[in-house]
């Protein structure tokens, strides 16, 4: 069972900083992930091995207000990126690990493309977007070095009033999901995919190491 904190760190509803909640003591950050993985667009920012400098937080965060998707062949994906960005000022909460809510997921390699003329792949493989990233309005931060853990409320994509009442509410609504028993992970076999024909592998070429080693 997770112990959360009792009341919230409440903020003015026209201050820019966010509501904040401690876990105390703080839990697993993997535990936490076990907890929401169930929910909508799970992220796990992950510090494998927590250090002082280069793994020092982790953070928990699904559910998005918003999620983006935008093909390899859209125009300007980070451009709208960032006018969906534009309207959510945030002024971080000192103290706290360094992301407290926004932008997060999947950046690939063919963004490259949208910044600079570069020539298409031969292969595609893997067929996933460009982008596909979700605004994320609630996020569990964890500082290892600490020993600390948070949950952290935005409220938007409201603005005012209704904002601080959304972070109010979302809040609540993330301790319950923390305070539930955790979901095991799905152990059903995974169905083994059709073969792929020679025709459409890139092509591999041998190279130095251990037998049947090979590069595309």
């Amino acid at each position: 069972m997770l112990r959360l904190g009792k009341e919230p760190l409440g903020r003015p509803a026209g201050s820019l900083l966010p509501l904040v909640e401690p876990i105390e003591p703080a839990p697993n950050a993997e535990e936490v992930f076990l907890r929401l993985s169930v929910r909508p667009h799970c992220l796990f920012l992950d510090s494998a091995l927590p250090d002082g400098q280069l793994g020092r937080y982790s953070f928990v965060t699904a559910d998005p207000f918003e999620f983006i998707r935008s093909p390899v062949e859209g125009a300007a994906a980070l451009g709208q990126l960032a006018r969906r960005l534009a309207p959510y000022c945030l002024d971080p909460e000192r103290g706290l690990p360094p992301f407290q809510g926004g932008a997060a997921g999947l950046f690939s390699y063919d963004l490259g493309r949208q910044l600079e003329r570069l020539p298409r792949p031969a292969y595609d493989e893997f067929r996933l977007p460009a982008l596909a990233v979700g605004l994320y309005d609630v996020v569990v931060a964890f500082d290892h070095l600490a020993q600390r853990c948070w949950i952290i409320s935005t409220g938007f994509p409201e603005t005012g009033r209704p904002r601080l009442r959304r972070a109010q509410r979302r809040l609540r609504r993330f301790q319950a999901w923390l305070a539930a028993t955790p979901v095991g992970p799905d152990r059903r076999p995974v169905p083994e995919s059709a073969p792929i024909p020679v025709g459409r592998l890139a092509p591999q070429f041998p190279v130095a190491g251990p037998e049947g080693l090979t590069s595309n």
